[in-house]
């Protein structure tokens, strides 16, 4: 789980500093070789983009329903760990200990909101973050322009002109990241190290490295 969490942190930093360089290795023309019907070619940008839209499309699966969760949970459990999700509450210095530690070669998602100036003005924004964070928790839902991404293909193998040879990496507003890692460290340092750590063979500092991101 490790090395499968390592390498897809090592796509997400290829598709940022593909798109921060302005560089891409897609080629002027790809095709989609499609064998039940004709292929489609493209040549220019916006029928580029198009094709890989309507590529990633066709292989994207529906997240899972709440019944799917309700028959790996029992309702009474699933029920009290979706009120332990809402009933966290996040501190400013949370906030801010997230911030200092943000990238600032990170690149921006659709918001454009560069993570050097969020990291900057931590101090004055930590706080205000932190309201709408706890809102968040607390209303279990997350703000729509937060649900939006920038989609990078990522080159895997065989024919950089055919589309079907990338796959999507999803390109996040840096908020929602900062929120996302908050959760995160609450969770991890609140709930599962205390519960693993009786059992536990390997140290605190293992621990975090394993699930560091």
């Amino acid at each position: 789980m490790a090395k499968e969490h390592e390498h897809l942190k090592e796509e997400q930093d290829s598709a940022e500093n593909m798109s921060s360089t302005k560089q891409s290795s897609i080629p002027s023309e790809v095709i989609w070789t499609r064998y039940d019907v004709d292929s489609i070619k493209a040549d220019k940008p916006a029928d580029i983009a198009n094709l890989f839209d309507n590529y990633f499309y066709t292989v994207y699966k529906q997240p899972c329903s709440a019944s799917a969760y309700e028959e790996l949970l029992p309702s009474n459990q699933l029920n009290s760990h979706l009120q332990r999700i809402s009933q966290l509450h996040l501190s400013p210095g949370e906030v801010l200990d997230v911030l200092h530690h943000l990238d600032a070669s990170k690149v921006t998602g659709p918001d454009k909101i560069p993570a050097k100036l969020l990291k900057n003005c931590a101090p004055c924004i930590s706080n205000s973050l932190c309201a709408i964070f706890n809102k968040s928790l607390y209303l279990g839902k997350v703000p729509a322009a937060w649900k939006l991404a920038n989609i990078i293909p990522i080159p895997k193998s065989g024919l950089p002109g055919e589309v079907s040879n990338y796959r999507p990496i999803s390109l996040l507003p840096i908020v929602s990241k900062v929120m996302e890692r908050c959760v995160y460290n609450r969770l991890i340092e609140g709930y599962l190290w205390p519960a693993l750590q009786p059992t536990a063979w390997f140290s605190k500092r293992d621990f975090n490295h394993l699930t560091a991101s």
